[in-house]
């Protein structure tokens, strides 16, 4: 009863051995802590098996021993009462008793012997358990965490989207309005110009042509006749304001002062020459006689030029003039291209003079020629005050226009 004790033991601790084998692959599934009671559960158990077998083994060693003595005592009994034969018997039950004994006592010792390596095992596959719960357990975090950041895009994505379609549409409404506004106007210009009179159009420019207006080649200036000093008050016009005397004071129109004295500022052009005049190829500017007061006042005469060279070289243009100056009272005739000084009468005192000058237009550009004649000498009280172009002089060479745009032109340089 004892050896089929120990064999069932033996049975169950391989069985028991090879079921923890088996029942590792499950493990793989299970939470951190069941693992661990798992684990600590099968090395407990295989401890107490071990426990029991060592147990076992002393136990049937003492029931081998005593049989031992059984047999010894019985071949003894039989010996003193005769009977070989069943002397013989008994004593092959007795040795196959004991060769089965022997045998289950290996059998337990090898089961024992492999507990421990069972044990161990054990302990191996729950650390890798452990291990694979813990890198299960790492990329689940980490794949928790992508899954946040992928619906984080997600959602930024469909915004994205949302937006680009509201922008789409509205983009889209506001071309299709753009397009339908084009055609609207597309379609009003060509009814304008189908409407449109061609030959009563070149009519008109052909008109405004012959008057000048439109034509590059006739003469066109501005120019001011103006006195300085009132005999009456005793004093400059204008609180001898320079401003409203094209830069130039009115006390130093009689002091001399020259045409590169004008302001270049466009605005101080405007409020100084302010009567427009065409001319042909010979031009009357100013031609008058007038009585004078006294050597204080005199009267000046001034005219401006925007002359345009279309070329890309410097052209001459020869202008002949009659001019009047009395240099003793400091009121010159002088010519000035773009605020430099040309000629100057200087010290002529001169009621009726003549003077060619060849003045040099830049290129590509459009100029301002100023010329200026002041009174001429007294003559019994009455003076005279002379500009006159002649010769043909104002007929422009080739590449040089009269250009009227004083009234919107800008600057405050001669570079425009």
């Amino acid at each position: 009863m004892k050896v089929f004790a120990l064999v069932l033991i033996a049975v169950v601790a391989s069985v028991s051995a090879e079921r923890v084998r088996r029942d590792t692959s499950d493990l793989l599934t299970i939470h951190d802590a069941a693992v661990s009671l798992e684990a600590s559960a099968l090395d407990n158990r295989y401890k107490i098996a071990g426990l029991e077998v060592s147990v076992q083994l002393a136990a049937t060693q003492d029931d081998v021993d005593n049989l031992a003595d059984d047999i010894s005592t019985l071949r003894s009994t039989l010996t003193t009462k005769g009977s070989r034969a069943t002397f013989d018997v008994l004593k092959g039950a007795a040795q196959s008793a004991h060769e089965g004994v022997r045998d289950a006592l290996d059998g337990i010792t090898a089961a024992a012997a492999d507990i421990p390596a069972a044990n161990l095992e054990v302990n191996m596959v729950v650390s890798q358990v452990s291990a694979v719960h813990a890198l299960f357990e790492f990329t689940g975090n980490r794949v928790d965490a992508v899954e946040s950041n992928l619906e984080e895009v997600l959602s930024q994505s469909q915004s994205i989207e949302d937006q680009s379609r509201d922008i789409l549409s509205t983009q889209g409404t506001n071309i299709v309005n753009n397009y339908n506004d084009l055609v609207s106007k597309a379609n009003a210009l060509d009814e304008v110009i189908g409407n449109f009179d061609f030959e009563e159009y070149l009519n008109l420019v052909n008109s405004l042509w012959q008057r000048g207006l439109y034509n590059p080649k006739r003469p066109v200036y501005r120019y001011n006749v103006f006195s300085q000093y009132s005999q009456n008050s005793g004093g400059w016009y204008a609180d001898n304001n320079a401003d409203l005397y094209g830069g130039v004071r009115p006390s130093e129109w009689t002091g001399s002062f020259t045409a590169d004295k004008v302001s270049a500022n466009k605005d101080t052009l405007r409020s100084f020459f302010i009567f427009r005049a065409y001319g042909g190829a010979n031009t009357n500017v100013w031609a008058e006689e007038w009585y004078s007061y006294s050597s204080t006042n005199s009267r000046t005469v001034a005219a401006a030029f925007r002359i345009k060279n279309t070329l890309d070289s410097d052209v001459t243009w020869s202008v002949n003039w009659y001019y009047s100056s009395y240099g003793s009272w400091g009121d010159l005739a002088s010519v000035a291209v773009n605020g430099q000084l040309d000629w100057s009468s200087g010290g002529t005192n001169c009621g009726n003079c003549n003077i060619q000058r060849s003045l040099t237009i830049p290129k590509s550009r459009t100029s301002t020629v100023i010329f200026v004649s002041g009174s001429g000498p007294p003559s019994s009280s009455s003076r005279s005050l002379l500009m006159v172009f002649h010769n043909n002089c104002l007929d422009l060479p080739n590449g040089l226009e009269f250009v009227d745009d004083l009234d919107y032109v800008a600057g405050d340089d001669w570079s425009t």
